[in-house]
């Protein structure tokens, strides 16, 4: 994994929250402090979760502001609820919010890409606020066990990839 504020370079450690984060293997995240910061619930950031939009939107979220790029190989896998700020990219990479069975959420503000043959996995919903942009490329694959909600008059979801929607509770990863 490599991190700095400009996104190049190793380090040896938990990246911060504002941290440009580049994944080249498997990352897990199982607790919403796992950035070194607390987590926070996304109705208390603003512009990104109406209460009314979510069930999610009053539990705790591990919360990212810097970057997240996955690359070929690499995995960003979580067991809690997903708030990201800055920017995701999905080089061929694979992004899971799964949490064996409970409601588990991703609430996208910034801009996230899915490019190649990435893959973005969501056990429960998948909520695009305030500005947010979801593209999904020709090749790539989402799939969102229940909800997809636009939560914002600029929330944009596009692409010409496979948005799969499936309510019979029986993803598994």
């Amino acid at each position: 994994m490599s991190n700095s504020g400009s996104g190049a370079g190793e380090f040896d450690g938990f990246p911060g929250r504002n941290d440009n984060v580049i994944i080249d293997h498997i990352v897990t995240v199982n607790n919403v402090a796992d950035n070194g910061s607390a987590g926070a619930k996304p109705n208390t950031i603003s512009g990104i979760c109406s209460p009314s939009a979510s069930d999610g939107c009053t539990n705790n979220a591990f919360r990212q502001v810097g970057t997240i790029t996955v690359n070929s190989g690499g995995a960003f896998n979580s067991s809690v609820w997903v708030t990201t700020i800055g920017k995701v990219t999905l080089n061929d990479g694979t992004f899971t919010v799964l949490d064996g069975g409970n409601n588990t959420d991703l609430y996208v503000l910034g801009r996230f890409d899915l490019l190649g043959t990435s893959t973005l996995r969501v056990s429960e919903t998948l909520l695009l606020g305030g500005t947010a942009l979801l593209n999904v490329s020709e090749t790539a694959i989402t799939e969102i066990r229940d909800d997809v909600i636009l939560d914002g008059d600029d929330a944009i979801l596009c692409g010409r990839g496979t948005l799969k929607i499936d309510d019979t509770n029986n993803m598994s990863e």
